[in-house]
């Protein structure tokens, strides 16, 4: 009857456990890799739009502050004092222009109470009367305010960061400072991942402000209500653009959200292959969104996962290997002595067994080769006394025949004599 020795019984059950084991852990390496490095990319994408964030929030906080000290100027109070100024009045120009030496700004602009502008480094600001801008009216009533808008005079976009001129507790004018937008577009733009990634910057309304996708510029993300469109019309802030929606409500969803109450600082969430990243720019209402291609990672974050649950497999697969190569090296002693049983079997006085393990098999061996002598030994008597009891029947037989025969010559020797008394 055929059937498998221990040997491959063991064997075949250490690396079947093995390889299930192996299998089971290749499969959790993958999928918990795969997880965290997901979420190491996440957190990596949320500190990108962070970082960014955070610089256009320190320049527009940096150029606050700047207009703000401007602001304290006292040639500036006592000109919008002076009944009788004249507009564009050179001193005045002069300090205006000595803070735009960088030419960072594209106009800073002192305007008078009633929103009319007396002195601006863009000559084509003096006289007009920006009263209707919300950035006036915020800093006319005591208020800092930053505002994007499309100039109505010079119709091209920029920054206004306006600040109320204080007199006591009087406010005497406000100065304005329209920045370019390259300013803020070189920092959020300025990363090595732009070329992978749709960086948009937007108002509190969602309207796109800047992107470095020119088609998505002056755009909403999603439909506007009508109270944003008659706010938005009202403050003139696009001028007459007609502003279409990109039909993305859930980035218009998480805007209006993170301008509210309940709102978190930042968020990431993928909508079907693009991870898209939303942060608030401090002290603003603006909002920083930042879509990244996720095939390339996800592709990626696969193969890294792949690597790690292929090592896994190949670790398990040389332990294998290993436990194959030292029970084969067990077995040796095993199969010694299995091979000294079966010549015992044929000859008791066969070679004596070897095994120089210093373990059990030793012992074992050392034990087998004590009783074979003692069985050797045993069968030499015992050959020795069949041969020694053999050579006395041997004998015996003789003196039977000797004896027989001397009955028979006996027996005749009567039989004679009988016949002679006849």
């Amino acid at each position: 009857m055929s059937h498998f020795n221990i040997k491959f019984k063991l064997i075949f059950g250490v690396v079947l456990t093995i390889f299930i084991f192996g299998v089971f852990a290749a499969f959790l390496t993958y999928f918990i890799s795969r997880e965290n490095t997901l979420k190491e990319e996440e957190n990596d994408f949320r500190t990108i739009i962070l970082l960014r964030s955070e610089r256009v929030a320190d320049v527009f906080e940096h150029t606050l502050q700047g207009a703000l000290q401007l602001a304290e100027h006292e040639d500036l109070k006592k000109f919008l004092l002076d009944p009788t100024r004249n507009k564009q009045d050179q001193n005045i120009l002069g300090i205006l222009e000595r803070r735009n030496l960088n030419e960072a700004f594209s106009a800073i602009y002192l305007m008078a109470s009633d929103g009319v502008t007396q002195v601006s480094t863009d000559p084509t600001f003096v006289g007009k009367n920006y009263g209707f801008r919300e950035y006036f009216k915020s800093a006319i009533s005591g208020q800092a305010y930053i505002d994007v808008a499309i100039g109505v005079t010079s119709l091209e976009p920029g920054y206004y960061f306006s600040v109320p001129i204080w007199q006591g507790d009087n406010v005497l004018g406000v100065l304005a400072m329209k920045q370019k937008p390259s300013e803020i577009r070189s920092i959020i733009h300025a990363q090595e991942q732009e070329q992978e990634q749709t960086i948009i910057f937007s108002d509190e309304y969602g309207v796109i402000v800047d992107s470095n996708e020119e088609s998505l510029k002056y755009k909403s993300f999603g439909r506007l209500i009508e109270k944003e469109q008659e706010v938005l019309k009202e403050k003139k802030r696009y001028g007459d653009l007609e502003i279409r929606d990109l039909k993305r409500e859930d980035i218009q969803s998480a805007i209006r959200a993170i301008n509210g109450i309940s709102a978190a600082p930042d968020e990431v969430f993928y909508k079907e292959k693009t991870m898209i990243g939303l942060s608030s720019i401090r002290g603003t209402k603006f909002s920083l969104v930042v879509e990244e291609d996720s095939v390339q990672f996800l592709l990626k974050n696969r193969f890294i996962s792949l690597i790690l649950a292929f090592i896994v497999a190949l670790m398990a697969c040389l332990a294998s290997l290993v436990i194959v190569f030292i029970m084969n090296k067990f077995f040796i002693p095993f199969n010694s002595i299995l091979l000294a049983i079966k010549r015992f079997s044929k000859d008791k006085c066969s070679k004596s067994l070897v095994i120089k393990t210093g373990d059990e098999f030793e012992d074992l061996a050392n034990e087998f080769n004590g009783m074979a002598k003692t069985i050797c030994r045993f069968e030499k008597d015992l050959a020795k006394q069949a041969e020694t009891l053999e050579k006395k029947v041997s004998d015996l037989e003789r003196v039977n025949k000797a004896m027989i025969g001397r009955e028979k010559k006996m027996a005749e020797l009567k039989e004679q004599i009988k016949k002679q008394n006849k």
